[in-house]
């Protein structure tokens, strides 16, 4: 059994080779150039793994892949240009994962794809535009997914509507809400407009989190350096409507070049019950945390609500300064998914 990150030059070049299956092994990340050398490869099995990262072009050179399967693993978020390349893809299976939404333009090149598995995730609000050049779409398994059916999901809503001739009438029946309460179980693609509604906003303080976005519901408020130089302590801020909650993971990336690479995946631990469930505070034992060099940190909450587990997580960039200061600077980035 295979464990840990599927890295560069793992496999051999073997250019005659079409089917791969690394099922059922304990592979934690798929790393660029980890694929090298396949380029015949038509079938690609990574299910039932431990996989919770994939960084950035990791299927570039796959070329003539048809059918990839990352189903029942741990991914919690996919970077925009996680499936570049896969120009000949028609089959992606990420069902039983814990995504929350994709971002944008990460399925763009994917012209040919027939058949999009999102079966059992985290999906609280996904944008129809995502599916955006998507002509030869045919199944779309969003069932088992909690939908909070407000207007952020009219744009999905009228894709489904506009997509009743090519996607089954079993797909789109599947596609139902969780939340809110008085549309709990209605199919989203027979929702009106005047039904995707959202509460009419409300002003808030500059240091008060604001609901929206994932920044603003977990934001990462101050960060030191390790005086032993064993890793780093984060101070968080936790949206209070988020609690009850878990801590689950911190995911540390690294720029390397035009992308970034996953180098650690660290446990969160919350340190016991807490006193103030809007800080949060913990420590990030890594000891390759290098003063002077730029990282990205990546909280995994698992929120408990309804029964069902929902992971919440945030994207920050910290910029260490001097290690003589052991001190990490803050820098606010993009978030790529909503709590």
């Amino acid at each position: 059994m295979f464990s840990g990150a599927l890295t560069e030059n793992f496999i051999d070049v073997l250019p005659n080779l079409t089917k791969l299956t690394l099922a059922q092994n304990n592979f934690t990340s798929v790393e660029p150039g980890a694929l090298m050398g396949l380029n015949s490869l038509r079938v690609l099995d990574l299910s039932q793994n431990k996989i919770d990262v994939i960084g950035d072009r990791s299927f570039s050179n796959l070329g003539k892949l048809n059918t990839l399967r990352l189903d029942t693993n741990r991914i919690v978020t996919l970077p925009s240009r996680g499936f570049s390349g896969l120009k000949a893809l028609t089959s992606l299976d990420l069902s039983h994962n814990f995504l929350q939404s994709l971002p944008n333009g990460s399925l763009v090149m994917l012209s040919n794809l027939r058949e999009l598995f999102l079966r059992d995730n985290d999906i609280i609000n996904l944008e129809g535009k995502l599916f955006d050049g998507l002509s030869a779409l045919k199944r779309l398994d969003l069932s088992e997914n909690p939908l909070h059916c407000d207007c952020r999901l009219l744009s999905l809503a009228s894709f489904l509507t506009a997509s009743k001739a090519r996607l089954s009438g079993d797909d789109l029946a599947q596609v139902t809400c969780m939340t809110p309460s008085h549309l709990e179980n209605a199919p989203l693609a027979l929702l009106t407009p005047d039904q995707l509604t959202c509460e009419e906003s409300v002003q808030y303080d500059d240091m008060e989190p604001r609901p929206g976005d994932a920044s603003d519901q977990i934001r990462l408020e101050a960060a030191e350096l390790a005086a032993d130089g064993g890793g780093a302590r984060l101070h968080w801020r936790v949206d209070p409507a988020l609690s009850p909650y878990r801590c689950d993971q911190v995911f540390v990336f690294e720029p390397r070049d035009d992308h970034e690479q996953h180098v650690a995946s660290v446990a969160a631990e919350c340190g016991g019950a807490l006193t103030d469930p809007t800080r949060l505070q913990m420590d990030v034992r890594w000891p390759e945390l290098r003063a002077g060099q730029p990282y990205r940190f990546c909280l995994v909450l698992v929120e408990l609500w309804g029964g069902r587990p929902g992971v919440g997580f945030v994207r920050t960039a910290s910029q260490p300064r001097s290690s003589s200061e052991e001190s990490i600077h803050k820098e606010q980035e993009e978030t790529d998914s909503q709590v």
